[in-house]
C-alpha cells in the first residue's frame, strides 16, 4: 500500500507508491531517498530466571517512515584537500583535420617531429642555393673544355673556330646567374651560413662590374686573327691570347702576371695591369666563399670529410696560380739569358701557351670535384643530422 512521506526541503507532502525507495519532489525536484519500514518479526521470547517459562516480548511498533535527500552523484561530491578536477574524454578521432584535439598532450615524438620540420623549414631553400652553384659549377668546369678546343684549332688556321669560342662563351654566360641565385637562395638557409651567402652575392655584383669592363676593354687588346699557337713567336699575340684566356678564367691573369710585365710595352695601357688583377683577387674571393659555405654544410650535416673535399677545392686553385706563376718566371729568367731574340720568342710563346692549356685543364678538373661535392653536401643536409648532437656520422655513398 502507499505512504504518505514529507519532503525535508519545501514540506511538501508527497504519497509514495508500494515497493518504491525513491521518489522525486514534483515541486522543488528534489530526490528523496525513503526508508520503509522492516517487516514485522515473530515476537521474540524473553528467558526468565529460575527456570520459569519465558514470556512472549510485545512486539514493538514500527518507526514511520523518512525522507531525506538522496545522496549526489559522484562528480559533484565534496572532497577533502585538493579538489578533482574533471577531464573531458580524449578524443583520438583524427578523421576530421578541423576538429580540435581535446585534452592533447605532446609527446616527445611529436615535439621531435616539431623540431625537425622547423630545421627542415630553413633546410630546403640552402639545398636549392647549393643544387643551383652545382649546376653553375659544371658550367665552369666546361668552359675551359671548349676553350682549349677553340685554343687547339688555331694550330690550323689564324683565328681558330669561332663557333667553338662563341659556345664557350654561352657555357660561361650560365655560371654567373646560377650561381648568383645559389648564393640567394642559400641567405634563406641556416642562420650560420647566411653572412657568407650574403659575401658571395656582393663578390658576385663587383666581379660582374670589374669583368664588364674587362669586355669592353678586351676589343683593343686582342686581334683573334693573331691569338693563338699559329703567332706564338710574336709578342703581341701572346699577350692578346693571355688575356683571351684571363676573361674566361680571370685567376689566370696572377699566372700570367709576370708575361704581362714582359711585355708591358705591348700591352701600353696601364689599366689592363689593374684591372685585370683585381678581376683574378674577386674571382679567387667567389671560389672562396663557394667552398667555405659548401664545407660548412657538409660539417653541420656531419660528414667532415665530404666539408675537407669542399676546401680541397680552394687549395688545389691556389696551388695552381702559384706553380703557373713559378713556371712563368723559370721562363722568362731564360729569356733574358738568352738575350731575347726573337727566334727564342717562339720558344718562349710555345711553353706558355701549353702553361695556358695545363692551366684549363686543371680548372676543369677542380670545378667538377667541387660539383661532385656539392651534390654530396645536398645528400647530407637532412634535418635529422642538423639536430644531432654528434660530431661525425658515417656515410656511404
Amino acid at each position: 500500500m502507499s505512504m504518505m512521506v514529507t519532503c525535508p526541503t519545501c514540506q511538501s507532502i508527497l504519497r509514495l507508491p508500494e515497493g518504491a525507495e525513491m521518489v522525486r519532489c514534483p515541486k522543488c525536484k528534489t530526490v528523496l531517498s525513503v526508508e520503509n519500514p522492516s517487516a514485522p518479526k515473530p515476537p521474540a521470547t524473553i528467558p526468565l530466571p529460575f527456570g520459569l517459562p519465558a514470556g512472549p516480548v510485545a512486539p514493538v511498533s514500527p518507526p514511520p517512515a523518512t525522507a531525506r535527500p538522496a545522496p549526489p552523484p559522484p562528480s559533484s561530491r565534496p572532497t577533502r584537500g585538493k579538489p578533482i578536477e574533471e577531464h573531458e574524454e580524449y578524443d583520438d578521432d583524427e578523421s576530421d583535420p578541423a576538429k580540435p584535439r581535446k585534452n592533447w598532450r605532446e609527446t616527445d615524438s611529436e615535439k621531435e617531429a616539431r623540431k625537425l620540420d622547423a630545421i627542415d623549414v630553413y633546410l630546403q631553400p640552402a639545398k636549392t642555393g647549393m643544387r643551383l652553384m652545382a649546376f653553375g659549377a659544371v658550367a665552369s668546369a666546361l668552359t675551359p673544355i671548349f676553350f682549349l678546343l677553340f685554343f687547339v684549332s688555331t694550330l690550323i688556321g689564324p683565328s681558330g673556330i669561332m663557333p667553338v669560342l662563341y659556345l664557350c662563351t654561352l657555357v660561361l654566360s650560365l655560371h654567373w646567374p646560377l650561381t648568383f641565385a645559389g648564393f640567394a637562395w642559400c641567405c634563406m638557409g641556416p642562420r650560420a651560413m647566411r653572412s657568407m651567402a650574403v659575401a658571395g652575392l656582393c663578390v658576385m655584383l663587383a666581379h660582374s662590374a670589374v669583368t664588364f669592363i674587362l669586355v669592353r676593354g678586351a676589343g683593343e687588346m686582342i686581334n683573334m686573327s693573331t691569338t693563338g699557337f699559329h703567332h706564338s713567336a710574336d709578342s703581341s699575340a701572346v699577350v692578346g691570347s693571355l688575356i683571351l684566356s684571363g676573361l674566361f678564367n680571370n685567376l689566370s691573369y696572377i699566372t700570367h702576371l709576370p708575361a704581362y710585365i714582359l711585355f708591358s710595352s705591348s700591352i701600353g695601357n696601364i689599366a689592363w695591369m689593374i684591372w685585370p688583377m683585381l678581376a683574378a683577387a674577386l674571382e679567387f674571393a667567389k671560389l672562396s666563399l663557394i667552398g667555405i659555405i659548401t664545407n660548412a654544410y657538409c660539417i653541420e650535416g656531419k660528414d667532415p670529410e665530404a666539408g675537407h673535399l669542399a676546401l680541397r677545392f680552394v687549395y688545389r686553385i691556389f696551388w695552381l696560380v702559384i706553380i703557373g706563376v713559378v713556371l712563368e718566371i723559370a721562363l722568362i729568367i731564360g729569356f733574358s739569358l738568352t738575350g731575347g731574340d726573337r727566334l727564342l720568342l717562339a720558344w718562349f710563346g710555345l711553353p706558355v701557351m701549353l702553361i695556358v692549356v695545363g692551366y684549363n685543364l686543371w680548372w676543369a678538373f677542380a670545378w667538377y670535384e667541387q660539383c661532385r661535392v656539392m651534390f654530396e653536401s645536398i645528400e647530407v643536409m637532412t634535418a635529422a643530422r642538423y639536430a644531432d648532437k654528434r660530431a661525425r656520422i658515417d656515410t656511404y655513398y
